[in-house]
């Protein structure tokens, strides 16, 4: 390869990544500056600097379309991509550039073996242009230069995905996502003046990837019911991965196999569900209720739900509501449109609250860039949002790859912004809360102990910080010793290591899902986390008070109840100082036997009962309460689910 060619596919690859990386990795070396308690790294952009080149007017022009309009999970596929020069044409040297989605499977392309998978081939109708197309670079990225002759207005490339070169090699074609999804795509960019620099074409195409193999079936109600008062169960049809099964047609049937007396109740399914439905029920007798689900023609896996607390009915102030405020769609680094991310943690995942928090500048374009990414999540946000069933919240992730990582959600639209670690005043924590000084808005602390990049502690601001995420997929970031630590852990980052500090933050668990899965995540991965809020009612502003009260608990692959306090304060509550003893009290009901549940008063563990069975009412005295002693429930489960409530500190 000579040096100008190499320069040229250099060049290339700069143009592809220009927007912003794609990937799980900071994209400059040494950009994971591990913090630690007496050193603050120095922020280092991790996108390529685009200041010295600058866009012709020819750069991003023509449109592409896309011949399939939906494919099926996983599936061997063919797909073809037509480009059609704009006006101004491209130059010779210039060219169309592709990158396949690398998330969640999709075969790379390639160009070299037509026997192989992903197999791609390009032809003009031009005859007078000469295609030189190249694959590769590690980043499932396409070039296509165009020699010879320049491309003009009205000329087309068509670009084959998958070519089975006449139907002589049929593995040739490509594996396509496990993720069911509307509007997948192939990113396209156009480098009209053959500067070697291309921007985005105006609209990309898109197509669909759809789950058809149903074989499983989710069955999801409310942790606690009044007993006579009327609740839903949810239903949805599952693939073996957790996609919805949007075509399912048939009957499900749920019982209660601990109430035999309880009546069999038979749901139809059709194409008016779209997988999934809930349907009305009334308890009346008080205890624990778990229920099972089938299908009348036994082709489905048989699943059993959350246990449900059914209570006399009384005036209880604070109710349970269950959330996720840690989603990624494809408007960053995830799969599923952010309509159909809140469609599944509403419909099948049944969650209470969710907030879908693509990160800021981690993904094909800023969340905020001209594609209108952070418009379309604010406007999934207001349509899904229905207080008393589904409460939604405007947010995104902070992606800040020095101090780390945080949710910034926000109690109303109209107070709603996109402040990006990328840009010049929001670049550090100190300067996003000064931005949001003002806005009713909180900033969540983000895989804390590690994973991408842990919390740096010192910087810490209570008046946008009260709680801190303890678990998500990455893992638990509670402290080093425990069995489900997240990855790459460092021990100045753990949530111990903030509470040693003094800092009062309330726990909560996140999904962090990729994968269209909120709340439910998939086997494939580790179990997501979720937030388990006791609130006064489901809306925004009773859902924000009790986030900002601290009246929250973490699970970590669990949907279990957790209620905790000391006498008449509730957890993430400081309790007046007192001379004499203080008892804590606590309540599980879990979806999975209880190992044990551990009293932890200032980060180490004070009382341990061992478990027994999925209910437990447990108590433990403080015989000599200090200033400033914080305590919690620790609850771990057979199966590797863990709970956490949050703390309580003496005053």
């Amino acid at each position: 390869m000579t040096p100008v060619r190499a320069k040229r596919i250099g060049l290339w690859i700069i143009a592809l990544l220009s927007v912003v990386a794609c990937s799980d990795e900071p994209a400059v070396p040494g950009s994971r500056s591990t913090p630690t308690p007496d050193r603050r790294p120095e922020p280092k952009v991790v996108f390529p600097d685009e200041s010295q080149f600058e866009a012709s007017t020819s750069d991003g022009g023509g449109r592409v379309s896309c011949s399939s309009r939906e494919v099926g999970v996983r599936e061997p596929v063919t797909l073809e991509f037509e480009y059609e020069a704009g006006p101004l044409g491209i130059a010779i040297g210039g060219g169309v550039f592709c990158r396949v989605s690398q998330f969640w499977g999709w075969t790379p392309p390639q160009v070299l073996v037509p026997q192989r998978p992903g197999y791609v081939t390009t032809t003009c109708s031009n005859p007078a242009v000469r295609l030189d197309t190249e694959a590769g670079f590690g980043h499932g990225l396409l070039a296509v230069r165009i020699e010879d002759s320049p491309l003009i207005a009205g000329d087309r490339i068509v670009i084959r995905y998958g070519d089975t070169t006449g139907g002589r090699f049929p593995m040739a074609r490509g594996a396509s996502d496990r993720f069911a999804e509307r509007e997948e795509r192939f990113y396209f960019k156009v480098d009209g003046d053959g500067d070697s620099f291309a921007t985005s074409v105006a609209e990309q195409p898109t197509f669909d990837v759809v789950a058809t193999r149903p074989r499983q079936v989710a069955l999801i109600g409310p942790s606690r019911v009044m007993a006579g008062e009327a609740f839903e169960l949810s239903v949805a049809v599952l693939d073996a991965i957790r996609n919805r099964v949007r075509g399912y047609r048939g009957e499900l049937i749920v019982s209660s196999p601990e109430h035999p007396e309880w009546p069999e109740q038979r749901i139809e399914l059709g194409d008016d569900a779209a997988g999934a439905r809930r349907f009305s029920l009334t308890l009346e007798k008080p205890g624990a209720w778990i229920f099972a689900v089938r299908d009348s023609e036994g082709l489905l896996e048989a699943e059993v739900s959350n246990p449900i607390l059914v209570t006399p009915a009384g005036d209880e102030r604070y109710h349970l509501y269950w959330g996720d405020l840690q989603i990624h769609g494809n408007l960053s680094d995830g799969t599923g449109t952010p309509d159909d991310l809140y469609g599944y943690a509403r419909d099948v995942a049944r969650l209470d609250v969710a907030a879908v928090t693509d990160h800021d500048q981690w993904g094909y374009e800023p969340l905020k860039g001209p594609s209108g990414g952070w418009r379309k999540a604010v406007s999934a946000t207001e349509q899904f949002h229905e207080p008393g069933r589904f409460v939604t919240f405007p947010a995104y992730e902070y992606t800040n790859w020095t101090t780390g990582h945080r949710h910034v959600i926000f109690a109303e639209t109209a107070e709603a912004d996109v402040f990006s670690w990328s840009e010049d005043g929001s670049r550090t924590p100190e300067q996003l809360w000064k931005l949001l000084d003002g806005r009713r808005a909180i900033t969540i602390p983000h895989h804390p102990g590690g994973g991408p990049i842990p919390i740096y502690w010192p910087v810490h601001e209570p008046a946008f910080e009260p709680v801190v995420e303890i678990a998500s997929i990455h893992g638990v970031s509670e402290r080093m010793d425990h069995p489900a630590v997240i990855h790459q852990p460092v021990a100045s980052g753990m949530v111990v290591e903030a509470l040693k500090r003094g800092y009062r933050l309330g726990f909560l668990g996140s999904g962090d899902t990729h994968d269209g899965h909120p709340g439910l995540g998939n086997p494939t991965q580790p179990p997501p986390g979720l937030a388990g809020i006791w609130a006064e009612e489901l809306t925004r502003d009773s859902i924000f008070e009790a986030i900002r009260a601290r009246r929250v608990y973490a699970t970590f692959g669990s949907r279990s109840l957790v209620r905790f306090h000391a006498g008449e304060v509730p957890m993430g509550s400081v309790h007046p100082r007192q001379d004499e003893a203080v008892e804590f009290e606590g309540i599980v009901l879990a979806d999975a036997p209880i190992r044990s549940i551990a009293f932890v008063e200032n980060g180490e563990v004070a009382h341990r009962i061992a478990g027994e069975g999925l209910f437990a009412s447990v108590s433990w005295s403080d015989d000599e309460p200090r200033s400033g002693d914080s305590c919690y429930l620790r609850v771990e489960l057979e199966g590797g689910g863990w709970l956490w409530s949050s703390p309580i500190w003496i005053e």
